[in-house]
Parts: C-alpha cells; sequence; structure tokens
C-alpha cells in the first residue's frame, strides 16, 4: 500500500477510537441518566449551555472582522466543518432553553434560534443554511406547539429574512449563483467546480461501489477511478480529493464497505431515530437528522471534530431528551 493508504487509514482510526469510547460513553448515560440529569439541570451549568451561541457569536464575529476571513471557521480552518458541528450544539442550546418555558428562558430561545441562523449563513456552507433553518424552525414549532405566540414567530421570521436578504448580496449569493452555474453546465468528464466536483466524486464512488459492490481496498478503489480518469471517462479534477473522501458518508462507505457497510451506515441512522421517536426524545431527533443530513454531501465520520462534538451531543440528547421532558409542565409566564 502506497503512503496516501496509509494516510487515509490513519485519519480514520482516531475516528473509529472516538467512536468506540462514544459507545462506552453511552452506556454511561444509560446506566447513569438521574444522576447525570441532576449534573445537567445545575443552574449554572444549564446557564453555560444555553449561552453557549451568543459565545460562538463573539468568536464568529472576531474571525470575520478581526481576522478578516470570508467565512467563519472557529479555528478549525474547515468552514464546513465548522457549520457541522456547532449545529449539533446549537440544539443542545435550543433544547436547554425549552425544558422550563419562562419569559427569560423563551426570549433566549428565540435569540438563540437567531443567532444560530445567522452563524450557519456567516459559514457559507450551502448544505447546513438550508438544513438547519428547515430543522431548526420545525424543533421551534414542536416546542411549541401548544403555546406558539404567532406575534413571536412573525417576529422571527420577519429577522430571519431581513438578515438573509440584506447579507444576501455579500455573503453567500455568489455560493448559490455558483452552485447553479455549476450544476447546469455539468459534465462529468471536465473539472466542474466545488459542486461539480463533488458530483463526479459521488459518480465515481458509485461507479466503484457497481465495480465491487462487497467493497474493496482505499488502494483498489482508487487504483479502479484512476482508469476511469486516465480512459477520459471522468475529469481528473478530483483526482486530488481521491486521498480524502469522496464528500459523502454513504457513498465514500458504499466505495470501500460494500453493501454490508452501507447498510450498517444505515441502521445506525434509522438506530438513533427509532430510539429518539420511541422516546419522545426531539433532540435526538434533531441532531440524528444533522448527522444524516451533513453526511449526504460530506464525510462528518472523517473529521474528528465533528465526530467528538456529535458523540457528546448525542450523550446530552439521551441524558437530558425523552418523554419527561416533553410531559413536563411550563412555568408561568410572567415567573
Amino acid at each position: 500500500m502506497n503512503d496516501d493508504g496509509l494516510s487515509i487509514y490513519k485519519n480514520y482510526s482516531p475516528t473509529a477510537s472516538r467512536i468506540i469510547l462514544g459507545a462506552f460513553i453511552f452506556c454511561v448515560c444509560i446506566l447513569l441518566k438521574n444522576e447525570l440529569k441532576c449534573f445537567f439541570s445545575n443552574k449554572y451549568i444549564s446557564s453555560v449551555i444555553k449561552v453557549l451561541p451568543l459565545y460562538i457569536l463573539l468568536y464568529a464575529l472576531y474571525d470575520i472582522f478581526v481576522l478578516h476571513k470570508d467565512r467563519v471557521e472557529l479555528d478549525t480552518n474547515r468552514a464546513t466543518v465548522t457549520a457541522y458541528f456547532i449545529s449539533a450544539i446549537f440544539f443542545v442550546s435550543l433544547h436547554f432553553c425549552s425544558r422550563v418555558k419562562n419569559k427569560l428562558n423563551i426570549s433566549l430561545f428565540f435569540t438563540n434560534l437567531i443567532v444560530s441562523n445567522a452563524i450557519i449563513i456567516l459559514t457559507q456552507t450551502r448544505a447546513a443554511i438550508a438544513i438547519y433553518l428547515l430543522l431548526s424552525v420545525f424543533y421551534t414549532a414542536i416546542v411549541f406547539r401548544k403555546s406558539l405566540n404567532i406575534k413571536k414567530v412573525s417576529m422571527v421570521v420577519v429577522l430571519l429574512l431581513i438578515f438573509a436578504g440584506t447579507s444576501y448580496e455579500f455573503l453567500y449569493k455568489s455560493r448559490i449563483n455558483e452552485a447553479i452555474t455549476e450544476t447546469q453546465g455539468y459534465d462529468v468528464t471536465k473539472p466542474g467546480g466545488s459542486l461539480g466536483d463533488r458530483y463526479t466524486m459521488w459518480y465515481a464512488g458509485l461507479s466503484a461501489f457497481k465495480h465491487a459492490p462487497m467493497g474493496e481496498s482505499f488502494q483498489a478503489r482508487n487504483d479502479f477511478i484512476s482508469e476511469k480518469i486516465a480512459a477520459g471517462a471522468i475529469s481528473d479534477s478530483i483526482t486530488v480529493y481521491l486521498t480524502i473522501h469522496l464528500h459523502s458518508e454513504l457513498i465514500e462507505v458504499l466505495s470501500l464497505q460494500g453493501v454490508i457497510g452501507g447498510v450498517l451506515l444505515v441502521l445506525i441512522y434509522l438506530s438513533l431515530l427509532y430510539a429518539g421517536i420511541r422516546n419522545k426524545n426531539v433532540l435526538l431527533i434533531m441532531i440524528t437528522l444533522c448527522l444524516a443530513g451533513y453526511g449526504l454531501t460530506d464525510v462528518l465520520f472523517f473529521s474528528r471534530e465533528s465526530i467528538t462534538v456529535y458523540l457528546l451531543c448525542i450523550a446530552v440528547a439521551l441524558v437530558t431528551g425523552g418523554k419527561e421532558d416533553t410531559a413536563e409542565q411550563p412555568l408561568p409566564i410572567d415567573r
């Protein structure tokens, strides 16, 4: 195996270790759920979690105005990774704000809702902008379904629209136009820019899966794709990505682990969704949908930051989310 092959496996090794550690953390969370629930009920701990989006906003503004970065990265050097893992953090924060519905928490909830969407937009990550906006609005509708205030909802929607409209020209207009242009002019045999190359990577990965449906080594897969590139069937613009990943969780797994790996990945998503639905754990459902949704256009399990944050957020969801929180009666609104 060449150095690139060894490198890719070394990159996945820490992630695998974190996932194994995550399994033990989940077991501890289940066994010590009551004790951990008391820990997260501590007013200081819960207060810190509630204002996390505001801390992240300060860091995001530092990125933009002090470091003069075009996209918010939060010291990860990858804006997309940042958008993916802060989405899970934002849902945890929204969840803590909604556990006891008093004036302060409700105000903080909607403030965080606006702030979190603003930060996601500042990362200029197209998948995250669309998925997080839809899921956060859906989550809000579920949480406040029994006490939905049309005025407040209208104000939040208007503020989001105003921010989206005013930031469109200088933040993500070019990204949207770029996506439209690349999609319209897409040709698998020619360089296609950021989005066009993703389409080509997905095509290459599915071709490799069709060639070896039961899976193959990293080197064998790349040799097959390289032959396609040499024959002119696939653009050579994706060559640089072959030593990293194919920008789709499912396609990456199918191209390497085959049918069995693909089925296991889908089962992970479905088991988390099933646990969330069965226990009425809306937080767990939202985090899982983020994990699966972002996995359609990128590989989160490759990123040590992303998988670490998601494992911790899922653990928090297992402890603090569920039937008990759904059944909790809101405090009087004037409290």
